[in-house]
């Protein structure tokens, strides 16, 4: 098995953090966030990872030589350039990548189980598969439902369910024929997939997923490392 971690963004809404450190590195506790992708990783069948980078690549180069070791797969590099976007900086890997294969981003925390994952992907014969999780957002007012201006009912602070896409996916090799340079995953090449009537599955399990995308998550998250248990 193997597969990709996007390793190339700017970080912008962690600045002033990743205006010297590339996102993957920034720190939570003893670990970094890349840290953390590889350590779950080292808990599946996986082969060979290779991390996309672009942006302070020296850094996250230097310290995978450091901590290489601690892993039972291999690490290998993935170079791109500015404005390639999530999906065009897999593009390298095209003629590297296995009939199927993952990607994951390097800013997210999760213990998704890889090898179940992609058994369900390959079960479900899946161009694309998403690793979701079920969330609920709880509304702190009152809500108003409406006809004409005319109130037809009252919801005291309501609860909606949605399923998030985490960032964590697998692909068919196929996958390469619906992506071009400066496209998004999510954005572009999915809403191609569904034009052409090709089958995105969602693979929902009991596994935790942290977005540490933002200053006020990582402060959050900096207070409760007790969170990433692998």
């Amino acid at each position: 098995m193997q597969g990709i971690v996007l390793c190339g963004g700017y970080g912008t809404r962690l600045r002033p953090i990743t205006y010297s450190v590339p996102k993957p590195l920034v720190r939570l506790g003893q670990h970094t966030l890349l840290d953390y992708i590889l350590m779950n990783l080292n808990n599946s069948k996986v082969d060979k990872v290779y991390l996309a980078v672009s942006y302070l690549k020296e850094k996250i180069i230097s310290h995978i030589d450091k901590v290489k070791d601690n892993y039972n797969f291999e690490i290998d590099f993935l170079y791109g350039n500015d404005g390639d976007g999530t999906a065009g900086a897999i593009l390298n890997a095209k003629d590297l990548m296995d009939e199927n294969f993952f990607v994951t981003v390097g800013d997210n925390i999760t213990n998704v189980n890889f090898d179940d994952f992609y058994k369900h992907h390959v079960e479900h014969k899946a161009l694309a598969s998403i690793a979701a999780r079920e969330d609920v957002k709880k509304y702190d007012y009152g809500v108003l439902d409406l006809a004409n201006d005319k109130v037809i009912g009252f919801r005291e602070k309501p609860e909606t369910k949605f399923i998030m896409n985490t960032g964590t996916f697998y692909f068919k090799h196929k996958i390469f024929d619906y992506i071009e340079q400066g496209e998004d995953i999510s954005g572009d090449v999915f809403p191609k997939i569904l034009a052409k009537n090709q089958q995105i599955y969602c693979y929902m399990s009991d596994f935790f997923w942290y977005d540490i995308g933002t200053l006020k998550k990582y402060n959050y998250y900096k207070r409760n490392l007790h969170y990433f248990k692998f």
